[in-house]
Protein backbone atom coordinates (compact mmCIF):
# COMPACT_ATOMS: atom_id res chain seq x y z
CA UNK A 1 0.00 0.00 0.00
CA UNK A 2 1.24 3.23 -0.82
CA UNK A 3 1.22 6.30 1.71
CA UNK A 4 -1.51 8.59 1.04
CA UNK A 5 -0.94 12.17 -0.13
CA UNK A 6 -2.53 15.06 1.80
CA UNK A 7 -3.42 12.48 4.69
CA UNK A 8 -5.23 14.86 7.30
CA UNK A 9 -7.06 13.60 10.73
CA UNK A 10 -8.44 15.51 13.45
CA UNK A 11 -8.38 13.67 16.71
CA UNK A 12 -10.86 14.88 19.28
CA UNK A 13 -10.35 12.42 22.39
CA UNK A 14 -11.79 12.61 26.04
CA UNK A 15 -9.94 11.33 28.52
CA UNK A 16 -10.36 7.63 29.04
CA UNK A 17 -9.69 5.43 32.23
CA UNK A 18 -9.00 2.34 29.92
CA UNK A 19 -10.81 -1.16 28.82
CA UNK A 20 -14.14 -0.76 29.89
CA UNK A 21 -15.87 -4.74 30.57
CA UNK A 22 -19.04 -3.32 30.84
CA UNK A 23 -18.56 -2.18 26.95
CA UNK A 24 -16.52 -5.85 26.27
CA UNK A 25 -13.75 -4.41 24.67
CA UNK A 26 -10.07 -6.34 23.34
CA UNK A 27 -7.98 -4.78 22.25
CA UNK A 28 -5.91 -6.06 18.99
CA UNK A 29 -1.78 -5.92 19.76
CA UNK A 30 -0.25 -8.01 17.02
CA UNK A 31 0.37 -5.49 14.21
CA UNK A 32 0.96 -8.91 11.35
CA UNK A 33 -2.99 -9.68 12.62
CA UNK A 34 -4.08 -5.72 11.91
CA UNK A 35 -1.95 -5.91 8.50
CA UNK A 36 -4.14 -9.44 7.78
CA UNK A 37 -7.19 -7.92 8.81
CA UNK A 38 -6.90 -4.67 6.52
CA UNK A 39 -5.87 -7.37 3.61
CA UNK A 40 -8.59 -9.40 3.68
CA UNK A 41 -10.92 -5.87 3.98
CA UNK A 42 -8.90 -4.97 0.49
CA UNK A 43 -9.87 -1.07 0.85
CA UNK A 44 -9.51 1.02 -2.13
CA UNK A 45 -8.44 4.65 -2.78
CA UNK A 46 -12.23 5.33 -3.77
CA UNK A 47 -13.74 3.93 -0.34
CA UNK A 48 -15.46 5.34 2.45
CA UNK A 49 -14.71 3.03 5.49
CA UNK A 50 -16.01 3.50 8.94
CA UNK A 51 -14.39 1.52 11.41
CA UNK A 52 -16.47 1.28 14.74
CA UNK A 53 -14.51 0.82 18.01
CA UNK A 54 -10.94 1.55 17.26
CA UNK A 55 -9.81 1.40 20.22
CA UNK A 56 -6.30 2.37 20.62
CA UNK A 57 -5.75 2.33 16.58
CA UNK A 58 -4.42 -0.53 15.80
CA UNK A 59 -6.57 -0.90 12.48
CA UNK A 60 -6.69 2.62 11.95
CA UNK A 61 -3.23 3.18 11.00
CA UNK A 62 -3.19 0.23 8.32
CA UNK A 63 -6.94 1.17 7.04
CA UNK A 64 -6.28 5.34 6.69
CA UNK A 65 -3.53 5.00 4.32
CA UNK A 66 -5.73 2.92 1.69
CA UNK A 67 -8.63 4.37 1.81
CA UNK A 68 -10.55 7.84 0.40
CA UNK A 69 -11.95 8.40 3.66
CA UNK A 70 -11.45 6.95 7.59
CA UNK A 71 -14.22 7.26 9.89
CA UNK A 72 -13.34 5.30 13.64
CA UNK A 73 -16.40 5.89 15.89
CA UNK A 74 -15.44 5.09 19.82
CA UNK A 75 -18.31 4.93 22.34
CA UNK A 76 -16.01 6.14 24.92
Amino acid sequence: MSPRRNARATVSRPVTRGPTRALGQHFLRDDAIARRIVELVAPTPHDLVVEIGPGRGALTEHLAPSCRRLLALEVD
